[in-house]
């Protein structure tokens, strides 16, 4: 019976978060739940479809209830600073800590706030409250020595740092941070930290490159930071911080830090684990780490783009949306982030946002390709296609090596083409990716589909098609393309087997369904052919005008033009488009 209630509770509060993530978007806010079992079962089910704004503020609801629950604590302090950001989940992070020495992470949160107040003393007890283990065995090295760092105690900073020295992989970080502690406290062996980091770096690092160069201008070394920028151009030219710093440089303007304080270099260290962990999919870690680099340097635009992808990727898509829109467009991390709001907005179908973004991105940065092509494969996705070559055209002029070396490009302006009844456009494009990937299974399915439809290549379209089963033998669509060639040449036994099979990997798909139809009316199957006909019309998309008109043509007529091919050669009967999924 406990069982019972418990299921309807659950059921209730399934329903109210429901309603109550509705209210969240329209109106921003939530409705109050007024016992302290209606909040937690709110919470619990928002947090379990991983909405965690919701559950933030239904589990904050119901610790104005139970005051001091660690449980309860834990879970709005994780929810919170996720989901909203280090400064509401502090007072949280306080009261936790005080009944769960175990909290990492809001210790962490209370550590990193030690630090914006530059309380270094208290952050100290934080750090040597913490064991480190885990993630933490990275993180309290960069912690104690730039809290050491901010009391002026180099030796002792760069001591803290050594434990990094020796893990796979930390090299470079931990020599980037000798030579910025040293360069902050204007210890006389910066310039050579400095090199060191650089030659560990292989000079990648854009921060390296920008504090390095800063340093070595400042001391007068103005060749050598020129050097330093102009080297780290030729190969990143959309570098914002590096064009910035070189300009400042040309014009003789005093050239700062670009870690300018303690906070800054724990900032850094943080984003740098947050930035590994989104790596390797810890999302809900990754997301936390950022969110404390973001406290701490809440101006640094890579922190804000990261903040933005983990946002999405733990999701949150309009956190993530909103992370992204701060960022400005004008500046290269904001053309990114546009790049990747875009995305966004159009996985969630808002398409005429998405376009919009991607009009004023390749407005602002026409030398660039990206908006460009990813406006092209929006448009495609909506099938407007005239538009979509015209954009994939754009990146073409641009940058005329995507024409000679780029294969998903030609693929994808090929299906365009195509599908704009440009086909010795589109056939160009199709032989000329194939050329640079002459394995790729839905290339070849789509060319090899193209042909046979067309009547043209017959036997070669076969070879491409059955060499695109041989690599995926359980693609619906290419199972379909081999049945459909068979069909078209008229080996219906086998056409109805291949086609039977397809339809089994894709029962939902009308084109398939259709083939299906085609084939057993050919072999005399009528009513299996009308029943197929009747699937193919139920699936088929409202839009889809040519589609069901020639379906419904055929439940009324039966099969009057089969568009079996004579001696392969012909011109179509049944008109039909391309089988194979487009994605590269």
């Amino acid at each position: 019976m406990a069982k019972s209630i418990r299921a309807v509770l659950l059921a209730t509060a399934a329903v109210w978060a429901v309603s109550a993530s509705a209210a969240v978007a329209q109106q921003g806010h939530l409705p109050p739940s007024s016992t302290l079992t209606g909040a937690y079962l709110s919470a619990r089910v928002a947090d379990d479809v991983d909405d965690l704004a919701a559950a933030s503020v239904y589990y904050g609801q119901a610790l104005a209830r139970d005051t001091r629950n660690p449980n309860l604590l834990q879970r709005a302090f994780m929810t919170t600073i996720q989901s909203r950001g280090v400064i509401e989940a502090l007072p949280y992070a306080d009261r936790l800590s005080e009944v769960d020495a175990s909290a990492t992470a809001a210790r962490l949160a209370i550590l990193a706030d030690d630090f914006r107040r530059r309380d270094f003393i208290a952050a100290m007890e934080i750090a040597d409250s913490l064991t480190p283990t885990g993630v933490l065995q990275y993180v309290m090295p960069f912690a104690e020595a730039w809290i050491y760092a901010g009391q002026g105690d180099g030796e002792a900073a760069l001591a803290a740092l050594e434990p990094l020295e020796t893990l796979p992989g930390f090299e470079s970080l931990y020599l980037m941070h000798v030579a910025l502690i040293s360069d902050l406290l204007e210890m006389p062996a910066a310039g050579a930290y400095y090199d060191s980091a650089l030659a560990a770096s292989g000079g990648t690092t854009e921060l390296l490159i920008e504090a390095a160069g800063s340093y070595f201008a400042r001391q007068g070394m103005i060749e050598r930071a020129a050097v330093l920028f102009d080297d780290y151009l030729a190969n990143h030219p959309t570098a914002e911080a590096i064009q910035q710093a070189r300009q400042r440089l040309d014009e003789g303007a005093p050239m700062g830090r670009p870690i300018d304080s303690e906070a800054d270099g724990l900032g850094e260290a943080l984003y740098q684990l947050g930035n590994a962990l989104s790596e390797e999919g810890a999302d809900d870690l990754a997301l936390i780490y950022t969110r404390l680099a973001a406290f701490l340097r809440p101006d640094a635009l890579p922190v804000q783009l990261l903040l933005g992808r983990t946002l999405e990727s733990a999701g949150m898509p309009h956190a993530a949306l909103a992370t992204f829109d701060g960022i400005d467009r004008a500046t290269p991390h904001g053309y990114v982030a546009g790049i990747e709001q875009a995305g966004l907005l159009a996985g969630m179908e808002r398409y005429a946002e998405a376009e919009s973004i991607l009009l004023d991105l390749a407005e602002r940065r026409p030398t660039i390709t990206q908006a460009e092509l990813q406006l092209a494969d929006l448009l495609r996705s909506q099938e407007e296609y005239a538009r979509a070559v015209e954009a994939y055209d754009r990146a073409a002029a641009i940058d005329p090596t995507l024409s000679d070396d780029d294969w998903t490009f030609l693929y994808r302006r090929a299906i365009a083409l195509e599908r704009l009844d440009r086909f010795e456009e589109a056939e160009t494009d199709f032989l000329a990716a194939l050329e640079l990937n002459p394995d790729y299974p839905h290339l070849l399915n789509y060319l090899g589909y193209s042909w046979a439809d067309r009547g043209i290549n017959i036997e070669r379209a076969e070879e491409m098609i059955l060499r695109a089963n041989e690599l995926e033998p359980n693609n619906g669509y290419i199972v379909d393309s081999v049945g459909w060639v068979y069909y078209r040449t008229g080996r219906l036994d086998e056409a109805v087997e291949w086609l039977e099979r397809a339809v089994a990997l894709l029962p939902d798909d009308p084109e398939i369904n259709d083939h299906l139809g085609d084939a057993y009316w050919m072999v005399g199957r009528r009513l299996e052919a009308r029943f197929q006909w009747q699937r193919a019309l139920t699936f088929a998309e409202p839009e889809d005008d040519t589609r069901i008109i020639a379906i419904e043509r055929k439940l009324a007529e039966g099969l009057t033009e089969p568009g079996i091919l004579s001696g392969f050669t012909g011109d179509l009967a049944v008109e039909g488009e391309p089988g194979a999924s487009e994605d590269p």
